[in-house]
C-alpha cells in the first residue's frame, strides 16, 4: 500500500512558525505578486515609503488562514490551477530558508547579555547616534529600527529573553531580502567588538553586590552627560536588569572613549568614599536589642517603604524629633 504524499497546501495550512510564517508572505511578495489578501500582513510604514513591515497575527495560524490568503492571492494574480499552485508553493518551501535569519548569526547576543541589552537600547530609539565614522549602513538601521518600533508589542521588556524577542521580531518583520539582514547585523556586531575594544568594561562593578549596582545607577541617573538615561524609562526591577543597564548604558554612551575612563574614575571614586563613610559611620554606631508590638512592626515597615528609609534611619529621626520636644519644654 503507498502511502500518500503529503501536499504543499497541507504543510502550508499547518503552519504554526511565526517566523516561517513571514518568511511565506516575503516570499509572495517578492514574486511581484499583487496583494489583496496579504495587504493587511505587509504595512507600509506611514511616512517611510520605502519601509515595509510584515505582521502575522495568531488568526493566520489559525484553520489555515494563511495558506487561504497566498492561494487566494497567487490565484487571483497568475489564475493558476490546483497542481500550478502546488508547483508554486513547492519553489516557496524550497527558498524558504533563504528568507528566514539564521539565529546563529545573532548568538552572540545570547552569549553576552550586555551585547543584547546594548543592541536593543539602539533599536529602541529613533535618534542614530554613532559619530564614530564606523562602517554602519544607517538607512538599513533606521528602517530596521523603525519595524521595531511597529511591531513592539513589549516596549519594555524585563528580560534578557524579551529584548531578544524583540530583536529577532524586528529583523524578521523588515521586508527586506536576506543579505540586507546579514550586513546589517554583521556590522552591527563589529560595532559592539570595536567598542569593547575602545574602553574598558565597568570591571569594579561586582555582579553580585546590589547595593553597589543601586548606588551607580542613581549615579549614572544624576550624571550631566548621561541625561538620555532617564528618558529610556528602563523596567529596572531587579538587581540583575540594574546590572545588565548600567553596562549597556556605558557602551551605548555617545562620548569619546576617554570621557568613559573619566566617569568610570569618578564613579569608582564616589564609590570607595561612601564605602568609607559607611564603615567609619558603623564603628560609630551602637547596636541596640528589642521587641515591639506586631501591629507597631507593621506600621514601622509601611513608613520605612513609602519613606524608602533604613530602620536605622527612622529610630534616629524619632529620638531626634523627641529629644527636640523635651528639650524646648525645659
Amino acid at each position: 500500500m503507498s502511502v500518500q504524499k503529503t501536499s504543499y497546501t497541507s504543510r502550508l495550512k499547518n503552519c504554526n512558525d511565526i517566523r516561517e510564517a513571514k518568511a511565506y508572505i516575503s516570499y509572495v511578495a517578492y514574486q511581484q505578486t499583487r496583494l489583496n489578501k496579504l495587504s493587511e500582513n505587509i504595512i507600509q510604514l506611514k511616512d517611510f515609503e520605502d519601509i515595509k513591515a510584515i505582521s502575522v497575527s495568531t488568526n493566520d495560524l489559525i484553520g489555515g488562514m494563511l495558506a487561504n490568503k497566498i492561494r487566494f492571492d497567487v490565484e487571483s494574480e497568475l489564475g493558476i490551477s490546483k497542481e500550478k499552485f502546488e508547483d508554486y508553493l513547492a519553489k516557496m518551501f524550497h527558498h524558504k530558508d533563504s528568507l528566514i535569519l539564521p539565529e546563529t548569526e545573532l548568538r552572540w547576543l545570547k552569549d553576552d547579555e550586555v551585547s543584547c541589552y546594548w543592541l536593543w537600547l539602539i533599536l529602541n530609539e529613533e535618534y542614530n547616534h554613532f559619530n564614530i565614522g564606523f562602517d554602519i549602513n544607517f538607512i538599513h538601521l533606521n528602517a530596521v529600527k523603525k519595524v521595531c518600533k511597529y511591531i513592539n508589542h513589549d516596549p519594555s521588556p524585563s528580560d534578557s529573553k524579551g529584548r531578544y524577542t524583540n530583536i529577532l521580531g524586528a529583523f524578521d518583520s523588515w521586508c527586506i531580502l536576506l543579505d540586507a539582514k546579514l550586513n546589517l547585523i554583521q556590522q552591527l556586531k563589529k560595532l559592539w567588538i570595536v567598542n569593547q575594544e575602545k574602553v574598558k568594561k565597568l570591571g569594579w562593578i561586582k555582579k553580585d553586590n546590589q547595593v553597589q549596582s543601586l548606588f551607580v545607577l542613581e549615579y549614572m541617573l544624576e550624571y550631566q552627560s548621561m541625561f538620555r538615561l532617564k528618558n529610556l524609562n528602563l523596567s529596572l526591577t531587579t538587581h540583575k536588569e540594574r546590572y545588565l543597564a548600567i553596562n549597556a548604558f556605558y557602551y551605548y554612551w555617545e562620548v569619546v572613549p576617554e570621557l568613559k575612563v573619566l566617569f568610570s574614575m569618578l564613579a569608582q571614586k564616589s564609590w570607595h568614599q561612601k564605602t568609607y563613610r559607611d564603615r567609619k559611620q558603623k564603628k560609630e554606631m551602637k547596636a541596640i536589642n528589642t521587641f515591639i508590638s506586631k501591629e507597631s512592626k507593621e506600621k514601622m515597615d509601611f513608613i520605612l517603604t513609602e519613606k524608602n528609609m533604613k530602620i536605622n534611619e527612622l529610630i534616629e529621626m524619632l529620638v531626634g524629633v523627641e529629644f527636640e520636644l523635651i528639650r524646648k519644654t525645659k
